[in-house]
C-alpha cells in the first residue's frame, strides 16, 4: 500500500470515528472529540480503528 493510500485509509477511519462521536455526544463535544481524535492520530500514526476507539474511550459498533 503506497503512502497516499495509507493516508486516505487513515482519513476514512478518522471521519468514521468523528461521526460516531458526534452521534453519541452531540454538537457541543464534537470539537473536543475531533480534537482528541486528531491528537491520538498525531501520537500514533499507525493506530488501528480498534486502537483509536480504545484510546478515545468509545465502544466499537458492530454491523
Amino acid at each position: 500500500m503506497n503512502e497516499a493510500a495509507k493516508s486516505l485509509a487513515q482519513m476514512k477511519k478518522a471521519n468514521k470515528l468523528v461521526r460516531l462521536a458526534f452521534r453519541k455526544n452531540g454538537p457541543k463535544s464534537f470539537k473536543r472529540g475531533q480534537g482528541a481524535l486528531l491528537q491520538a492520530l498525531l501520537v500514533d500514526d499507525g493506530a488501528t480503528q480498534r486502537d483509536l476507539t480504545k484510546t478515545l474511550g468509545m465502544r466499537s459498533q458492530q454491523p
